[in-house]
């Protein structure tokens, strides 16, 4: 699963842009890389 999020922006009732913003580093975890290694040890880190 990736977490993702979408921006729209409205202008006169038309959408002229979008943008996609994804959490990176849940996404190098679920290849197993470790993308920040001084946070692997974190307890909570270790369940997500």
């Amino acid at each position: 699963m990736q977490p993702v999020v979408v921006v729209l922006s409205f202008k006169d009732g038309l959408m002229p842009g979008e943008r996609f913003h994804y959490d990176l580093a849940s996404l190098l975890r679920q290849i197993g890389a470790e993308p920040i290694p001084a946070l692997a040890g974190l307890q909570h880190r270790a369940a997500a």
